[in-house]
């Protein structure tokens, strides 16, 4: 399981799997990428529910964000956990 955390108050908002987890990489890292830490707003969660993806995805940030403008979030990768990820040259 990978935990979501809020960068900003290190609250822990969530976990996903590591499915889910690649899921939200894929639909939000070329457009929100800023190292491990990814801006949620309004127009992330939408872009995500367009997307349809994950409805847990979804819950979580939509949860975390509550009535906040953007929240940052990082995540942490535990060394069990096994990524399928093709290298680039």
């Amino acid at each position: 399981m990978i935990e979501l955390f809020n960068k900003e108050t290190g609250e822990r908002i969530g976990e996903l799997t590591e499915t889910q987890f690649d899921l939200l990489m894929d639909n939000i890292e070329n457009e929100y990428l800023e190292e491990v830490d990814y801006v949620i707003d309004k127009n992330v969660i939408n872009l995500l529910k367009e997307r349809k993806c994950d409805a847990k995805i979804v819950e979580i940030l939509k949860t975390a964000l509550g009535r906040k403008e953007q929240i940052v979030i990082a995540y942490h990768i535990p060394e069990e956990a096994e990524f399928d990820y093709d290298e680039e040259e």
